[in-house]
């Protein structure tokens, strides 16, 4: 399951978590800094697929901030432990 949506990436997640134990990897949109009004944080989106047994494969940065290189946003992959 891929989800990109400019901050709703835990909205659909939660509108799919009666097929997430189906599902063998997700990627995901991961915000390192709040660019989206009312966007979760990194920590809300990792404690809710964490609890659907997700675990963390790759993470790839999409952008860095200018100033100091720290990251936005990251392409995060996710496997089902019981995969």
């Amino acid at each position: 399951l891929k989800t990109d949506t400019q901050g709703f990436d835990l909205e659909v997640l939660k509108g799919a978590k009666e097929i997430l134990n189906d599902i063998d990897v997700l990627q995901i949109e991961i915000p390192y800094i709040i660019i989206y009004q009312n966007a979760p944080s990194r920590a809300e989106i990792e404690q809710f697929i964490n609890n659907y047994n997700f675990i963390p494969t790759g993470i790839f940065p999409i952008s860095h901030m200018e100033n100091d290189m720290a990251l936005i946003e990251t392409d995060s992959y996710y496997v089902n432990k019981y995969y």
